[in-house]
């Protein structure tokens, strides 16, 4: 790997990183707010439990960093649609990876809808500004 590519892949995982730690880590801790309500519980938050979800956003967001960077080497596409490609990757990801824990009233149909569509914003929202930043900074660094 050439030092100019070592770079650009470090720059891709850095924006992942960070976008992950305020789109995903952030937005799902408010998104996770909202669902309790919606579910009719009392929001809880403790510090440690907030720490872990806002740093999981970033560790879950770096890799992405790499994939929208192989995005735009790869896919002639506009920046918003391989935005929403990385996004909608992510959230199937997420799905699997998550959506085995979902137990109780955010099972059901009212509130899985409120779950399902606001992480599906969560994670377009990701995948599009990641794309964006990604883009800029690559060609900032070329």
């Amino acid at each position: 790997m050439t030092p100019g590519a070592a770079r650009r892949l470090g720059l891709a995982l850095l924006a992942g990183a960070v976008a992950g730690l305020v789109i995903l880590g952030i937005g799902g801790r408010l998104a996770m707010w909202i669902i309790a309500l919606a579910a009719g519980q009392a929001p809880r938050f403790s510090v440690g439990g907030s720490m872990t979800v806002v740093w999981l956003g970033a560790l879950f967001g770096a890799p992405g960093g790499a994939i929208a960077l192989a995005l735009r080497r790869s896919v002639a596409w506009r920046p918003l649609a391989r935005g929403a490609v990385l996004g909608g990757l992510g959230l199937a990801v997420a799905l699997v990876v998550v959506g085995r824990q979902f137990e109780g009233p955010v099972t059901t149909p009212p509130v899985l809808f409120v779950v399902l569509g606001s992480f599906a914003v969560m994670f377009l929202a990701y995948g599009v500004v990641l794309t964006l930043v990604v883009a800029r900074w690559v060609e900032r660094a070329s």
